[in-house]
């Protein structure tokens, strides 16, 4: 069933992106003397058309040069229509600054979003002459993709920041913003609140984003051998998730992520400092690679500067102040780390075996004394603890207090909260590790952990019709998929893929520029999106090639929903928005995973499907703020 429904999927996304963009009737490239000479005039004669002309000594140059004059014709068309102020732009300070601006915000539309475009050979002799054409129909169509674009951004931030995640909600506030940025009136993109008030978007983003930056907080907690612990806060509470920088006296460091509350700081010896500068990050240009069109429309904009992403820690004698009220609630939130009142504790005699191996695995990860615990370890547990905890430079957070959750047979130590530098990674970050016990007391598996917050999301899923037993396998199964990547477990990842599995795989391809279609029609440079059904075999050969050349792959999952499917028992659909970071190389997009766990000891993925965006052409009948809308997920069976 699998198989047919995603057979049937893909040829209805292939045969719908195909004709997603209308076309003009009249065939390209095709002239007589008379009708040719007449349909050119009367394009030009036509306002309701935009064209460009072209000429050279090969087919090619002339054909840049009509495809170049047909951009700058567009430009000029629109130019009125944006509002973009010259102190935010980075195009020069010529006269001529705005149109340059606008110029190059009309050429981000080319990387894929703009659609095919009509050719006409004028000439080709004695040189090359081609004019290429466009209705303004069509660039309506792809501004309100670029809009539809921004609202998805704005709906992501609002559910991030209603989860306490507020690196996601400042990246995607300040990324719609940009994009909105590289819109004809942008005055008319509104957003409906949750109140139910209707404003413009970006009144309503500025205005989020300050509020949001007004509600941060961050206190020194105490020290932790070299480094200073810190608690940071949102409207009072550990915040699940924010990323920081800070001024060491010479520079500024590292971009550090706190997680459920808990960061570092760690200044030279010889600090001289009476403060230390913290800011607050936003804008994540670092990140926006993930998506092409947005990363040049921020190279095009200055950026925009928010007064209170930054603010000011005290410092005394050569050290950070200590704040009572913040330490109070770090030590509170590492004790509670990876505690839930969904699961009861394991019985007292598995607790015991557990925490004396856990015990020494701590004392071992403190002294960076790794071997000395190789004795609590399975060879496969070992090498993961290995691969993890040394070469991701991990260092303990606060004393842990950890649970221990019962998962059949096995027993689940959750968390310990550990700070991780990995080379090539431009981040520190923390996580809360979890350790998976076998029957025999050995741990098994090591993970990063979900985060409280996702936690609760996915333990609170299903009420009392979930099993503990069924809340613990698929919070310890996404924990294993995510960590698998990071750890390049191939065989794990082999084994969890049934042999039948349907995989489908969302492939941004490059075309070139003057590139021909079946029907005549002409590309415009840029990118795009294809659909492909790929075996077990064929998606683990993809795999292994990535797992070799790339040196460093994180995975993050910014939203996740877990729905139980009507198909065969414990069958559940887990829909997950992920960011993929490899060494040269950065995505965004949407991934659906069906897991079978009737075997609960070997869960099995039955359908594996990733898309780079929301296709309006599934489930469409859902409203565009509805999570399903778009995407391949649950509600596709």
């Amino acid at each position: 069933m699998y198989r047919i429904f995603f057979t049937l999927l893909v040829s209805f996304m292939t045969v719908t992106g195909a004709l997603s963009a209308p076309r003009d009737s009249r065939r390209s490239d095709k002239r007589n003397d008379i009708g040719g000479d007449l349909l050119i005039e009367s394009i030009k004669a036509n306002s309701d058309y935009i064209y460009g002309e072209g000429s050279g000594s090969t087919e090619a140059k002339a054909d840049k040069e009509a495809l170049a004059n047909l951009m700058s014709q567009i430009s000029v068309s629109v130019s009125s229509s944006f509002e973009l102020n010259e102190s935010e732009i980075t195009t020069g300070d010529s006269e001529n600054n705005y149109q340059q601006a606008v110029n190059y915000m009309v050429k981000t539309y080319s990387q894929g979003t703009l659609p095919n475009t009509r050719r006409i050979m004028i000439s080709d002799d004695p040189e090359y002459r081609i004019i290429r054409y466009i209705h303004k129909l069509e660039l309506e169509k792809v501004f309100n993709g670029r809009r539809d674009k921004v609202t998805d951004m704005v709906y992501s931030a609002e559910k991030s920041e209603s989860r306490g995640k507020i690196d996601d909600a400042l990246r995607n506030y300040y990324w719609a913003l940009c994009l909105l940025k590289s819109l004809p009136h942008p005055e008319e993109v509104t957003h409906t609140d949750e109140s139910g008030t209707k404003r413009m978007v970006s009144t309503y983003i500025l205005n989020r984003i300050n509020e949001i930056l007004g509600d941060l907080s961050i206190g020194v907690a105490g020290r932790n051998g070299d480094d200073t612990d810190v608690m940071v806060r949102y409207k009072g509470e550990p915040v699940s998730s924010v990323e920081y920088s800070y001024f060491d006296g010479n520079d500024w460091s590292t971009r550090h992520s706190a997680r459920d509350g808990m960061g570092t700081i760690e200044l030279p010896a010889d600090s001289k400092l009476d403060k230390v500068k913290v800011k607050f990050e936003y804008e994540y240009a670092d990140q926006a690679g993930i998506d092409r069109e947005l990363e040049e429309v921020m190279d095009i904009l200055k950026g925009i500067s928010f007064s209170k992403a930054q603010v000011e820690l005290p410092m005394k004698k050569g050290e950070l102040t200590l704040s009572k009220d913040a330490k109070k609630v770090f030590d509170k939130a590492v004790e509670q780390a990876g505690h839930t009142d969904a699961v009861k504790e394991a019985p007292k005699e598995r607790v015991k075996a557990c925490s004396e191996k856990l015990e020494r695995v701590v004392e071992a990860i403190a002294s960076r004394n790794y071997k000395s615990v190789a004795d609590c370890f399975t060879p496969e547990g070992n090498e993961m603890f290995s691969r993890l905890i040394s070469y991701g430079n991990a260092r303990l957070l606060g004393k842990p207090s950890v649970s221990y959750l019962p998962m059949g047979e096995r027993v689940v130590a959750r968390s310990v909260p550990m700070n991780f530098t990995f080379p090539g990674n431009n981040r520190i970050f923390v996580e809360d590790v979890t350790f998976t016990f076998n029957q025999d007391n050995l741990i098994e598996a090591v993970a990063f952990g979900l985060g409280q917050e996702a936690e609760r999301i996915v333990f609170g899923n299903g009420g009392d019709a979930w099993s503990e037993f069924a809340k613990m396998t698929l919070v310890n199964f996404i924990e294993n998929y995510k960590t698998a990547f990071a750890l390049k477990r191939y065989n794990y990842i082999e084994s969890i893929f049934d042999e039948n599995a349907s995989i489908i795989v969302g492939h941004v391809v490059k075309r070139k520029p003057g590139s021909q279609e079946d029907d005549g029609l002409y590309s415009m440079p840029g990118d795009i999106v294809t659909y492909t059904r790929m075996t077990k075999d064929q998606y683990l050969r993809q795999l292994a090639h990535v797992f070799h050349t790339q040196p460093h792959i994180n995975i993050r999952f910014t939203d996740s929903e877990v729905v139980k499917m009507g198909l065969g028992g414990e069958t559940y659909g887990i829909q997950l928005k992920q960011d993929y970071y490899s060494t040269g190389y950065a995505d965004t997009g949407y991934l659906f995973l069906l897991v079978d766990f009737n075997e609960p000891d070997t869960p099995t993925i039955k359908v594996r499907a990733w898309q780079p965006e929301k296709n309006p052409d599934i489930n469409s009948h859902l409203p565009k703020d509805h999570p399903d809308y778009g995407l391949i997920g649950p509600g596709s069976f």
